[in-house]
């Protein structure tokens, strides 16, 4: 029995069509089956093409607004005279008051009918003459004529409109009989992915800089395109926003390959930004300014990247990104964490550091406390020399810190040094007996140093 595979071969010679716009239904026992099994489809495989969300309508009551059409081979339908053939479309509809009809290897009509207009997505044919296991068929519209249209319709295939509503992952299908075929998948066109910028604060600079200067370096981000083949590309306006903690920043600027400067984000706009980038055929960098006279704190920034609905084509809001971390600004060394520091009437934290000699003669220490709405704020930065103690008390950090007045509170602690050559540890004391309590001094990874 000739396999499919090679039926394939035939039909593409048969009609000059390209593999992958055949939709393939195959008869297993067809010549064993014979007229007596009426109409009989044994199965269907087709290649679909792939349909851009960008440009589907996000309301379910609309289509797109062209119609978009495969090429359609049958092979193996046996059905009698006079019988029907059911053509169901699933998220999708045929044009209302079209002639679908299929169309023999001589272009021959055998069969035909008429879209209804109360359901556009079912056709119902009426075969006008048997059909036999032998025969290869094409699905051709505006079939009014016996051999008028499966001549002049040789290549233009069977068009639909595909529902609005639809997200990445669904497929338009084509039923006939028992058997379904996709001729349409969704797939979201364009996705974004982002290049972290990691930057580190500077202590040299009273860490009002980062070590790369004013600047921090871009984080970079790449639209992909991944061309969907139904040959309409995507267009829209877009807008990105960057969220994160800005106190010590002065802007950031958004460009892009192609236009250069694409939006400028700072508090006059609340850090927002809105411009177009054509096709979404660009890459770009964000680069974030601090102004130099600000204290800094580690910190990270999110980056947010959307369509804007109803501009260009695209008729919803679609996230390339979301909230991804676009920047982290560190302090450089070794950190320290205290979550429970007291400074009150009868009772003060003690936050002593020291550091061996022999690798460095002094360090920079930072010390960031969060304040009373739950902010990070640093004191000013405090030198120490290596072999020397360096002692740090609750009531000192709140002194520098004007919008820290609450009892109880936490502390990150940065020195410029390798860990293995600096040690901490904190006590609260009683001020009227001297008894002291040790308080759990914690590296990043949430260890104990002692």
């Amino acid at each position: 029995m000739e396999s499919l595979k090679e039926k394939n071969k035939k039909n593409a010679r048969r009609f000059g069509m390209n593999k992958k716009e055949l939709l393939s239904l195959a008869l297993a026992g067809a010549g064993i089956l014979g007229l007596a099994a009426g109409n009989v489809i044994a199965g269907m495989a087709v290649t679909p093409k792939n349909v851009a969300l960008e440009i589907i309508p996000a309301s379910s009551s609309n289509t797109t607004s062209s119609y978009q059409s495969n090429l359609i081979a049958v092979d193996g339908i046996l059905a009698v005279n006079g019988t029907k053939i059911t053509l169901q479309l699933k998220n999708g509809l045929f044009p209302g008051n079209a002639v679908i009809g299929l169309c023999s290897e001589d272009n021959t009509l055998v069969a035909n009918g008429t879209v209804s207009n109360a359901d556009n997505s079912t056709v119902v044919l009426t075969v006008n003459q048997t059909i036999g296991s032998a025969y290869v068929l094409r699905v051709v519209s505006n079939a009014t004529g016996w051999t008028f249209n499966c001549t002049e319709n040789f290549t233009e295939g069977v068009p639909v409109k595909i529902k609005g509503g639809l997200n990445a992952g669904d497929t338009v299908d084509l039923t006939i009989g028992t058997f379904t075929g996709t001729l349409f998948k969704v797939k979201q066109q364009y996705t974004a992915t982002l290049t972290k910028a990691t930057d580190y604060i500077d202590p040299d600079k009273g860490y009002k800089e980062l070590k790369v200067g004013t600047t921090s370096s871009n984080a970079t981000y790449y639209i992909n395109n991944s061309t969907p083949d139904i040959g309409v590309d995507a267009t829209a306006n877009f807008t990105i926003s960057l969220s994160g903690d800005f106190s010590g920043v002065k802007e950031a600027k958004v460009n892009n390959s192609t236009s250069g400067l694409v939006a400028t984000l700072n508090a006059t706009n609340n850090w927002t930004g809105s411009n177009s980038i054509g096709n979404f055929s660009s890459n770009g960098t964000i680069n974030i300014t601090v102004t130099g006279n600000d204290i800094l704190t580690p910190r990270t920034f999110t980056v947010s990247l959307k369509t804007v609905p109803g501009t260009g084509n695209i008729a919803r809001e679609i996230f390339l990104l979301q909230n991804v971390v676009s920047h982290e600004w560190l302090l450089p060394g070794v950190t320290y964490y205290i979550p429970f520091v007291v400074s009150r009437p009868g009772d003060e934290t003690y936050i002593v550091l020291q550091a061996k000699k022999g690798v460095k003669s002094s360090y920079t220490v930072t010390i960031s406390a969060l304040d009373d709405s739950g902010d990070l704020k640093s004191i000013n930065a405090m030198p120490m020399n290596a072999g020397d103690r360096l002692v740090i008390t609750a009531s000192d950090i709140k002194k520098q810190i004007p919008s820290l007045t609450k009892d109880k509170f936490a502390v990150i602690i940065n020195v410029d040094g390798d860990e293995s050559q600096i040690f901490a540890y904190a006590n609260i004391c009683s001020v009227a007996n001297g008894v002291c309590k040790r308080v759990p001094v914690k590296t990043p990874k949430g260890s104990i140093v002692e």
